[in-house]
Order: C-alpha cells, then sequence, then structure tokens
C-alpha cells in the first residue's frame, strides 16, 4: 500500500525553466537529461481491472477501497470483481462496489444525506447470480430487489420463492 500511495501521489510533470537565451529545441535537449523524469501513474483499471478482482478475492479492504478511491470500476470482465463478492456472500463488499462513498458529504436539513449515484446499476444478471448462490446470500437477494430496485422476471420470481428468500427467518416455538 504505501508503494500505490507513492506511485499515485506523484507530479505529472518537473516543472521547466523560462530561459531565454538558448533556442527551445537546445534547452529541451539539454536539460532532457537533467531534469527527473516523470513517474507515469499507474492505471488503475488495467488489464481489465484485474487488480480489483484480486483485491476482492484475497478481501483486501484497504487495497479495495484505495483502487475504487482511484477510479476503478466493477464493470470490468462481465462484472467479475461484483460476482465474485456475491460468491463471497459478502454484503458489504457487494455494497462497497456498488456504491460510491459518501465521505464528508453535508447532511441536509432533515437530516438525510443527498444520495449519490451508484458505479455500478445492477443488471438482471447479477441478481441472478445472487439467486443461484442460495439462502446464504439472502441478504444481496433483498438487498439487488428492496434498495436497488432490480424486478425480476417471471422464471427468477418463481425460484425466489421457490428457495424461500422472502420468508420469515424467525423461530416461533411451540407451547
Amino acid at each position: 500500500m504505501p508503494l500505490l500511495r507513492f506511485l499515485f501521489s506523484q507530479n505529472k510533470a518537473p516543472a521547466s525553466p523560462t530561459s531565454r537565451s538558448i533556442s527551445p529545441f537546445r534547452r529541451f535537449n539539454s536539460l532532457r537529461n537533467v531534469l527527473p523524469r516523470p513517474t507515469p501513474v499507474p492505471d488503475v483499471d488495467s488489464h481489465n481491472g484485474y487488480a480489483l478482482v484480486r483485491a476482492v478475492r484475497a478481501h483486501h479492504i484497504p487495497l479495495i477501497r484505495f483502487l475504487l478511491d482511484h477510479g476503478s470500476t466493477a464493470t470490468h470482465m462481465d462484472y467479475l470483481a461484483l460476482r465474485e463478492a456475491i460468491h463471497k456472500r459478502d454484503i458489504n463488499l457487494v455494497k462497497m462496489l456498488i456504491e460510491k462513498d459518501t465521505g464528508d458529504q453535508s447532511v441536509k436539513e432533515n437530516g438525510k444525506r443527498p444520495r449519490t449515484e451508484d458505479r455500478i446499476v445492477v443488471a438482471h444478471r447479477i441478481l441472478e447470480k445472487a439467486v443461484n448462490e442460495g439462502l446464504k446470500a439472502r441478504e444481496i437477494v433483498k438487498y439487488f430487489i428492496e434498495e436497488k430496485g432490480v424486478t425480476p422476471d417471471q422464471l427468477l420470481r418463481e425460484q425466489i420463492a421457490r428457495k424461500g428468500f422472502f420468508k420469515d427467518t424467525t423461530i416461533t416455538r411451540r407451547k
């Protein structure tokens, strides 16, 4: 993490002197070897978001936050990072990948934070992946349907009803 923070904090171009006694071409050639070369800022989505997918697989939360804060998205390789989070059945990780961090946004007068746009629009195929994970992914399915507004088609509704995703999970004792 310290190396990544260093690489992403580097200036993109060094300041150039404004000497007018030398022609611009000669000035460039004479300073080319003297001035430090800028360190290129890495692309967080290179290799189709492979870094984010690996961070999700390793469940490395600080690295995931770092990559998301620097513009990585989970839309690469057919939402592979999000699919991996669903497979881990981790609702907090799923929310982290979908929702942008509200950070230090001010609270409105009514006590609510302004709604921010999500990083990912949850599609039907993502809901289907969560349903196929079974009852252990119940919270994720409820989150997709109730909070993100994904409407399942008839086949998926039947599958949800058959598996019992929305049945009451409280245990009642008979006297």
